[in-house]
């Protein structure tokens, strides 16, 4: 299985943590993305950077006002 289909198969799911992201405080949001780094492993440090890219990409596209759909 690839990435891309990974994610795709998991949307509800990273949408979920996108809306609880939302609720979060910049401050908040930063502390809860270092302990998900933290625990990240070796193996799946990259992907897990990459979801967490995403989750800011949708979190900024809002505050624009901006979609990328």
């Amino acid at each position: 299985m690839t990435e891309r289909q990974l994610i795709e198969e998991h949307i509800a799911e990273l949408a979920e943590i996108v809306g609880e992201a939302r609720k979060l405080t910049q401050q908040e949001y930063e502390g809860w993305k270092n302990s998900v780094l933290d625990s990240a492993t070796e193996k799946n440090r990259g992907f897990t950077e990459h979801v967490l890219s995403l989750v800011e990409q949708c979190l900024m596209d809002e505050k624009r006002g901006t979609t990328n759909g």
